[in-house]
């Protein structure tokens, strides 16, 4: 099993880390769901091969269609809230290739509970203090795609399963020890102590990654639910990849 070197809001750690060579279906347990050759995917690739070395920022058209892509593969999983009836929203991309070096080893989620709501309320009459709905009951469902643009040969995407995460408080980041705190969540913006999206270690943490991903191949995880971090794994050159967060609501 290997082991990588992994940055909690407490300090880093080395955490060993499951290796998993074939695709795992668990989007309805476990928040995340990693596909081999995508058919979506795939074609997108053929229809665009200038995207392996192209700049992406949202708002191109090239990162929109990609978006759409993983969109579709998603849906046709039958994921929690991401049917193909449902309107897609491209809501952030972040590309990360060699040439930039700009993997986060920061464990983090990328919405907290206050970002989940606010985006799952948009468009909704939601009673004040009252809930939106779930996703499964036509809310709307936050997603990331994590996609390789080149066989991934170092830094792989490492989730953490959400089963062994405590989503309760844990305190100030350089605070309690393990023990001594109720739960594992801490802020990870800087100067903001009500961000939730940090974490603080645990040795009941479950973390996984797939080995020897390539183009084609896609890590769907819930927006709002799976901590991740780049693994320092593999002794390649590096990875070009393209993190896309999407949002499913009704037409």
């Amino acid at each position: 099993m290997p082991s990588a070197s992994v940055a909690y809001a407490d300090g880093p750690r080395s955490v060993n880390i499951v290796e998993s060579s074939s695709a795992t279906s668990t989007l309805a347990t476990e928040s995340f769901c990693m596909v081999r050759r995508c058919p979506e995917l795939l074609d997108w690739l053929s229809a665009h091969p200038e995207a392996a070395m192209a700049p992406f920022t949202t708002e191109t058209q090239l990162a929109q269609s990609l978006c759409v892509a993983a969109a579709a593969c998603l849906a046709r999983l039958r994921a929690p809230g991401a049917g193909h009836e449902r309107r897609v929203q491209c809501r952030s991309v972040i590309y990360r290739s060699p040439d930039e070096g700009n993997y986060s080893h920061a464990v983090h989620r990328d919405l907290d509970e206050v970002a989940s709501r606010n985006l799952r309320s948009e468009g909704m009459a939601v009673e004040p203090g009252g809930e939106p709905p779930a996703a499964e009951a036509g809310g709307v469902a936050l997603w990331n795609a994590w996609i390789p643009l080149a066989p991934v040969l170092s830094h792989p995407l490492a989730v953490l399963e959400p089963a062994s995460v405590d989503l309760r408080s844990g305190g100030a980041a350089q605070g309690a020890r393990e023990g001594e705190r109720e739960g594992d969540v801490a802020p990870f913006h800087p100067g903001v102590p009500t961000d939730r999206t940090g974490l603080l270690w645990s040795a009941r943490h479950r973390w996984r990654y797939w080995h020897e991903m390539l183009p084609g191949d896609c890590l769907f995880f819930k927006s709002d639910l799976v901590y991740h971090t780049a693994a320092g794994i593999g002794d390649g050159v590096g990875r070009r990849s393209i993190d896309v967060r999407m949002t499913f609501s009704q037409g």
